[in-house]
């Protein structure tokens, strides 16, 4: 992996002066494997027994993630999909194109974009979106059923339609996921044609608040009690 930064500064006196931080960064990687990374891909060179990915941004202020494994690829309608295991046991492609418009339907028109990429990940990372990259990346599992598709719907609806608050609600991202997992649970109702995650949000609530750990609080005064373990700094919310 190679890294560099370059510094650029503005012609002008010293009171004007702006400098500017861009990164370059390459992976190299063994033939057959692929990098799925949260920069926008500039190049992608085959050599003798590599293949080299080349990126470019703003380094300085953006975390560089990315998924390195001999991916299996496989092209939709709705986005390129990366997997770990061989193939699909369900229509990914249809289930994606139900939720789709569902979202739309219900919840205002996005234009999610066809050459999104879904990167299955090993179990126990976690899951999370970069809508800047195009980039959604989602555990293994979740391709198993059509009922395990609720992490990928999750990421998906973070592409177009979770709220934007300002504040100290924002500052918990209480609007970002809450609204999120409310939508991901009326796609999925449609999808199994059940209210599992109904009774599985009721049950979380009530385990939750008979912890102790939690107080009763109007939303408004929500962000101040630091409740969850997604908080944003005072300048990071936008």
């Amino acid at each position: 992996m190679e890294y560099c930064v370059q510094k650029v500064a503005v012609p002008g006196n010293f009171k004007n002066l702006e400098i500017f931080y861009t990164g370059r960064l390459s992976v190299t990687v063994p033939d057959g494997y692929e990098v799925i990374a949260t920069e926008r891909l500039k190049s992608r060179i085959v050599q003798a027994d590599s293949v080299q990915f080349a990126y470019e941004g703003s380094l300085a202020v953006n975390n560089f993630n990315c998924s390195i494994a001999p991916y299996k690829k496989v092209t939709t309608t709705v986005g390129t999909f990366f997997l770990l295991n061989d193939c699909l046991n369900i229509d990914v492609e249809d289930i994606m194109k139900k939720a789709h418009e569902f979202m739309n339907s219900h919840f205002g028109v996005r234009n999610i974009a066809a050459d999104t990429v879904y990167a299955a990940i090993p179990e126990n990372f976690g899951n999370f979106a970069s809508a800047d990259a195009g980039v959604v990346y989602v555990q293994e599992s979740t391709f198993a059923s059509a009922r395990a598709m609720g992490m990928i719907i999750h990421e998906f609806i973070h592409l177009g339609w979770n709220a934007k608050a300002e504040g100290i609600v924002q500052r918990i991202r209480f609007f970002d996921e809450a609204f999120t997992c409310y939508f991901q649970m009326r796609v999925m109702e449609v999808l199994t044609g059940d209210n599992d995650l109904v009774h599985y949000y009721i049950n979380s609530y009530r385990q939750q608040m008979n912890s102790g750990k939690y107080e009763l609080v109007p939303i408004s005064e929500f962000g101040k009690y630091e409740y969850g373990d997604l908080n944003f700094s005072e300048y990071n919310f936008s």
